[in-house]
C-alpha cells in the first residue's frame, strides 16, 4: 500500500471510527500489516467509498460478513477474514457467527 493510501486509510478510519490522529495512525499501521495483497482491493474500495467486491477467502467475503453481522464494521470484518486466511478457520467462523448476536 503506497503512502497516499496509507494517509487516506488513516483519514477514513478517523472519519468512520471517530479516533484521534494517533489512534487512527496506529490502526492504519495494523491494517497495513494484516492486509494481504489478495484483500487489498477491498481496503481501497472502502477508503474510496465504493461498493466492496466479493473477494473470497474460503467461503466468505467481507461484504458477506458485514451482511451476516448486519453492520458496517469494515475493520473488524477485515480482521476476521484475515484470521480465516491465516488458516484459523474455527476461530474465524466462531467470530463471524458470534458477532451476529
Amino acid at each position: 500500500m503506497c503512502d497516499s493510501y496509507q494517509y487516506k486509510l488513516k483519514t477514513k478510519i478517523r472519519e468512520v471510527y471517530g479516533l484521534d490522529e494517533f489512534a487512527a495512525y496506529k490502526k492504519a499501521k495494523e491494517v497495513r500489516k494484516l492486509c494481504t495483497t489478495h484483500l487489498l482491493p477491498n481496503v481501497v474500495e472502502w477508503i474510496e467509498g465504493r461498493p466492496l467486491t466479493d473477494i473470497y477467502v474460503d467461503k466468505y467475503t467481507i461484504p458477506m460478513i458485514l451482511t451476516i453481522w448486519n453492520n458496517q464494521d469494515f475493520l473488524k470484518a477485515l480482521e476476521v477474514i484475515c484470521e480465516l486466511q491465516l488458516g484459523n478457520k474455527d476461530i474465524a467462523e466462531r467470530r463471524i457467527w458470534q458477532m451476529r448476536r
